[in-house]
């Protein structure tokens, strides 16, 4: 996940709370996963282990950005929730990590809006995984 060595493989890099960038909105969606959550419970519980793990789901991404040509599905990019206070992705011990919350996503849907004063790209996208983790 290092933006310098990603995006020479045209894998951009998205941040919440960016000051600068063409990002408008970025929506994470839990993938519903029937028994998942209860599996998890019943582990933590047999285990004594941390019941935040029971929330941690797939997460796929919505992208709401200014409008451009720049991603078609089999593109991969990268979200960063990490100024949400969630910490980063590839830290096992951040919320973002063990929520499941960020990292590689592959693009599978662009839309790409425009009309009178608006230009709006929207791109949506599947996780596929965290990249490094430290």
């Amino acid at each position: 996940a290092d933006p310098l060595e990603d995006i020479g493989d045209g894998i951009y890099h998205f941040n919440i709370g960016s000051d600068r960038g063409i990002l408008k909105e970025m929506i994470f969606s839990k993938v519903e996963i029937p028994k998942l959550a209860e599996m998890r419970s019943a582990q933590a519980i047999e285990s004594g282990g941390d019941q935040l793990n029971q929330l941690a789901f797939p997460f796929n991404c919505k992208l709401k950005l200014v409008g451009n040509t720049l991603f078609i599905p089999g593109m991969i990019f990268y979200a960063n929730p990490s100024f949400m206070g969630l910490g980063n992705p590839q830290d096992k011990a951040s919320i973002a990590y063990q929520l499941n919350l960020g990292g590689y996503f592959l693009v599978l849907d662009t839309t790409t809006t425009i009309s009178p004063g608006s230009f709006e790209t929207t791109v949506t996208g599947v996780t596929i995984g965290h990249g490094k983790v430290t």
